[in-house]
């Protein structure tokens, strides 16, 4: 006698396991183009960081004043973002210490948000800070040509002149001035 084991079908199984599927894998994406986001935007809010904090670091050795430094870095800090987050950057921090001669900047600004804003309407913001330190490099010269056996290592033509105070010119060359030029 043979035993006949029958199955029941149940019809549309298949459809209802892929579109919760394809429900998945529509918010996997969704979060990854969200996070993908959040990540540029932190990468340029870096470089704008960056770039204002040397900036600062530059007006500091200047010897400028606190309101010139925090000026240039806030023009810095916008100059160097995408446009689409310019409007939304918040005004950066700024931290001059003039005894070790460094500027410190944080900057803020939320990504956009393209699915993220479907299920969560809370804060959502990239942080990126940067300093900046610059001493200058005093040397015993202030002209110097490290070209060998070249006679015009140094080479002045025209109406060109060159004064150094305190310090020397030097080249492993030669030197040489036509025209009206002086060194």
């Amino acid at each position: 006698m043979t035993h006949t084991t029958r199955r029941r079908r149940l019809p549309g199984q298949v459809l209802v396991l892929m579109a919760a599927a394809l429900v998945a894998l529509a918010g996997f994406s969704a979060l990854a183009l969200d996070v993908g986001m959040l990540l540029a935007t932190k990468r340029s809010l870096q470089n704008a960081a960056d770039a204002a904090a040397l900036a600062g670091a530059i007006d500091l050795l200047k010897n400028q004043s606190d309101t010139i430094i925090q000026g240039d870095v806030t023009s810095y800090a916008q100059t160097n973002v995408p446009s689409a987050i310019r409007s939304s950057l918040q005004i950066p921090e700024i931290t001059v210490d003039r005894t070790n001669k460094q500027v410190k900047v944080t900057v803020t600004a939320p990504p956009p948000r393209f699915f993220l804003g479907v299920v969560y309407s809370g804060p959502w913001s990239a942080t990126a800070r940067a300093a900046a330190q610059l001493t200058p490099i005093t040397k015993p010269y202030a002209l110097l040509a490290l070209k060998q056996n070249d006679p015009q290592a140094i080479n002045l033509i025209g109406n060109v002149g060159i004064r150094i105070v305190n310090g020397s010119a030097m080249s492993n060359g030669g030197m040489r001035c036509t025209g009206n030029g002086s060194l």
